[in-house]
């Protein structure tokens, strides 16, 4: 089970990609409240460096808050 893990809700866009209970990519950058810019392109490097696919993604796991209405 692969879960894809994604937070934009504070000033750190933090994605992560976890593999049977172990994390197998990490990232996390400090952007300037416009993370909705950013996270398409990061989860695409995400994909691109783990040599996964979206389909073989099982659960999505998200940050709700606080922040502003993109980042929930």
């Amino acid at each position: 089970m692969i879960t894809l893990l994604l937070d934009t809700a504070l000033e750190t866009l933090v994605i992560a990609l976890v593999k049977d209970n172990q994390v197998i990519y990490e990232f996390k950058q400090t952007y300037d409240k416009n993370m909705s810019k950013y996270l398409v392109n990061e989860i695409n490097n995400a994909f691109l460096q783990t040599k996964l696919k979206p389909s073989d993604i099982s659960n999505v796991v998200v940050g709700i808050g606080p922040g502003s209405f993109t980042g929930v």
